[in-house]
């Protein structure tokens, strides 16, 4: 069984090197699909499938953690190894691995393996807890050494590392198997901000334990002890088929595998409506047009979802500049002369909300896969839905714009940073034409090129090249302070040029959409 099961995800870390290939631009004239015939040459291809896994999974985070800690300590002069030590083991060892043990990274695949290719259930929970272990160590050590530039400190700190990692998955099957369920993820993620908090504090009070090399040393024998008897406690637990039950029942997962976006709609409670509340409804738009009924119909019925999901980015784009403003506060980040010198940040704020694409995911799966499998969908069903989608986003930008602009103002208050309303108000009007124009061109991606398949996935190259240049936009200027207003007229011209083209475009629309069945 677990030969079947390593076999299985060689073979999906294959196919997955396989399609990462075929989507090079050079190497598209190959014909790849052959290679997903050709077992012996995909065997000969699997170690380079299973090294493209290793460097996804590690290489990435290992930088991430390397260049975030070390500009922590360089930025606020930290020489005390015994602060950076502490800080470390608190935000790093333990806070990261308090809120995600092991068997729960990647559980989207839990389903795949547990039900449709019927893994057992013991084998595929311990490889899943101690391979996910192995590739947290190698993806940290890199980490660990190029911070404290020692090789002793850093295999010590991979012990400790090891022994988080054991003793948070030991906690939570214990807590399984007496309760038959998970702590609240509110509740892992609190205790998890908690220790992140105290490593802040340890930071920025420059808190010293004194912790040598005599006492790093003891903390990695305890946690090597730890380890030992850790192993041997998951080796010996029986109780991995209420495991199975928590993270791979199908209900939850065919909503995992099919929701990629913040959009949560495993929501029942706000999806129930009476007989009475439906045939108002269909009584009060009887005469619509089908397809923009449909899609009324869907947004009536999801309708507190959406407003549960606009809250919750309204409260986290005002979370995150808080932080950001805290960052500068203590100097982890460089403090600007004035607002206009990191209204930078607007743009990445713009680029990186992505709720076009989140919304027209939705709507592909509850309301276009529909209309285009019964062959209802007219050229004046497709451009009235499309205009009512359209009013739904700029509602959408209206909360985005609102809690971007308190966010900007928390920040500048906080920071006493130099403030003109007109120079604020120009930078809002950039950050709703940039909003605009990436939302313009999603809508563009998705009636043309139609990114989403029947399995729901993203598939679609111009979506992927789409999200990878926001996404680099998006670091780009959350990394670099930059004035917005320096390119101000850039920004309305991408605007109107955008907008032309999607003038230009609509009338092709449906017949690409078309083109899915």
């Amino acid at each position: 069984m677990f030969y079947e099961l390593r076999s299985l995800k060689q073979l999906m870390s294959t196919n997955a090197f396989i399609n990462f290939l075929s989507k090079l631009p050079g190497l598209k004239i190959l014909s790849f699909k052959k290679l997903y015939k050709n077992t012996g040459l995909k065997k000969i291809l699997s170690v380079f499938g299973f090294l493209f896994e290793l460097i996804k999974e590690t290489i990435i985070p290992s930088i991430f953690t390397a260049l975030i800690f070390w500009r922590l300590f360089v930025r606020l002069g930290i020489d005390n190894i015994s602060v950076k030590l502490l800080s470390y083991i608190l935000i790093a060892v333990i806070a990261s691995k308090i809120s995600k043990p092991t068997f729960l990274i990647h559980n989207e695949d839990d389903y795949i393996f547990l039900n449709l290719f019927s893994i057992n259930s013991r084998v595929y929970y311990l490889n899943k807890i101690f391979s996910n272990i192995v590739i947290s160590i190698l993806a940290n050590f890199p980490a660990i050494y190029y911070v404290f530039q020692d090789l002793g400190i850093a295999l010590k700190l991979s012990v400790l590392n090891l022994a988080s990692m054991i003793l948070v998955n030991m906690i939570y099957l214990t807590y399984i198997k007496k309760r038959e369920t998970l702590p609240k993820s509110e509740i892992r993620a609190l205790i998890s901000a908690l220790f992140v908090i105290l490593g802040g504090l340890v930071i920025f009070l420059r808190i010293d334990l004194n912790l040598n090399d005599r006492i790093l040393n003891i903390l990695a024998i305890v946690s090597a002890v730890i380890s030992i008897f850790g192993i041997a406690f998951i080796l010996r637990y029986k109780n991995y088929p209420a495991l199975k039950r928590i993270t791979a029942n199908s209900s939850g997962q065919v909503v995992k595998m099919s929701v990629t976006t913040t959009i949560n709609e495993d929501s029942s409670q706000y999806l129930v409506s009476d007989a009475e509340e439906i045939q108002n409804f269909q009584n009060k738009y009887k005469d619509v047009d089908p397809a923009k009924y449909i899609d009324m119909a869907f947004f009536s019925r999801y309708k507190k979802v959406f407003k549960k999901n606009l809250r919750s980015n309204f409260s986290g784009s005002i979370a995150i500049l808080i932080i950001y403003s805290i960052a500068i506060k203590i100097g982890i980040i460089k403090k600007p002369q004035s607002f206009s010198d990191i209204s930078g940040l607007a743009i990445a704020f713009a680029v990186g909300t992505g709720y076009s694409a989140a919304l027209l995911q939705m709507c592909f799966r509850n309301v276009d896969r529909i209309l285009l499998k019964n062959k209802i969908l007219t050229e004046q069903g497709l451009y009235e839905s499309l205009k009512y989608r359209i009013r739904m986003l700029i509602k959408a930008s209206f909360f985005d714009l609102l809690s971007v602009g308190l966010g900007f103002l928390i920040l500048i208050f906080l920071n006493g940073l130099k403030f003109e309303p007109v120079e604020f108000a120009r930078i809002m009007a950039a950050y709703l034409a940039m909003m605009a124009s990436m939302g313009l061109v999603e809508i563009m991606v998705y009636y043309i090129f139609s990114p989403y398949s029947a399995e729901l996935n993203v598939k679609s190259p111009a979506y992927k090249v789409v999200r990878f240049i926001s996404g680099l936009v998006f670091a780009l200027f959350i990394l670099k302070n930059a004035n917005i207003l320096n390119i101000e007229k850039y920004i309305y011209i991408a605007f109107g040029v955008t907008v032309l083209i999607f003038l230009f475009a609509k009338k092709y629309f449906i017949r690409t959409f078309r083109l899915r069945y």
